[in-house]
C-alpha cells in the first residue's frame, strides 16, 4: 500500500528492474567522493558545513534505496 499514486511511482522507479539498485548506489557513492575531495581539499569553513549536509541527505538517500531494494 503507497502513500499515493506519486509515491508508488518514485518508489517503483527507485527499486527498478528486480529490485536492483546498483546504479543509484553507485551514484551515490560518486557523489559522496566528490563532495569528500571538495571538504577535505577546496572548501572554506562555510562551505564544510555546506557539505556536511549534502554527505548526510546522501547518506540517507542510500538508507532508502538499500531498504527499498531489500523490501518485496
Amino acid at each position: 500500500m503507497f502513500l499515493s499514486k506519486d509515491a508508488e511511482i518514485l518508489i517503483n522507479a527507485l527499486r527498478g528492474e528486480d529490485n536492483d539498485t546498483t546504479a543509484f548506489k553507485a551514484a551515490i557513492c560518486d557523489a559522496m567522493s566528490i563532495i569528500m575531495l571538495m571538504y577535505q581539499v577546496h572548501a572554506s569553513e562555510k562551505e564544510k558545513k555546506l557539505l556536511l549536509d549534502a554527505i548526510d541527505t546522501l547518506v540517507n538517500y542510500n538508507e532508502l534505496i538499500t531498504a527499498l531494494s531489500k523490501e518485496k
